[in-house]
């Protein structure tokens, strides 16, 4: 699942609840890939922070230093086909710079705004989620951008 409530300072996001619910482990291992900010410390504090009174092993894992350049990755980290933009309605760049790369051959994939986040079961997109009202997911391919079906958990 991409796109977790704690980067907006909810330690009680009800995504965050979610993501845990769909383990069968009673005591899941939660992983933070930083990526999308940069492995970002105040990103990390911050899903520790969340995650410290949940009932689950949780660990960041620093794949890249800070860049100015927005870039994107192609291939999904190796774990899902095609490609995610996060933060698609907070950060200016984001949604030019994604839809142009797509639209210039880059594998087509899944944008989420703010608030929301894209849950697959292995390799499908299952749904996309948003813990409050106005963050949406979106498929976006050379055809475009459109809007995903979203459900609030509000």
């Amino acid at each position: 699942m991409g796109g977790g409530g704690f980067l907006t300072g909810d330690i009680r996001s009800p995504l965050d609840d979610l993501l845990l619910t769909l383990s069968p482990r009673s005591r899941p291992h939660v992983v933070f890939l930083a990526t999308a900010v940069g492995d970002s410390e105040r990103a990390i504090d911050a899903f520790h922070a969340a995650f410290a009174h949940r009932d689950c092993d949780a660990e960041a894992v620093k794949v890249f230093g800070i860049s100015l350049e927005l870039d994107g990755l192609d291939d999904g980290l190796g774990l899902l086909a095609g490609s995610y933009c996060p933060h698609f309605d907070s950060e200016g760049r984001r949604r030019p710079v994604y839809t142009r790369l797509v639209s210039e051959g880059f594998p087509a994939g899944v944008a989420c705004d703010d608030g929301a986040a894209a849950v697959y079961d292995g390799a499908d997109l299952v749904e996309i989620v948003a813990d409050r009202d106005g963050a949406y997911g979106y498929g976006v391919s050379t055809s475009g951008v459109e809007p995903i079906e979203t459900r609030f958990l509000g």
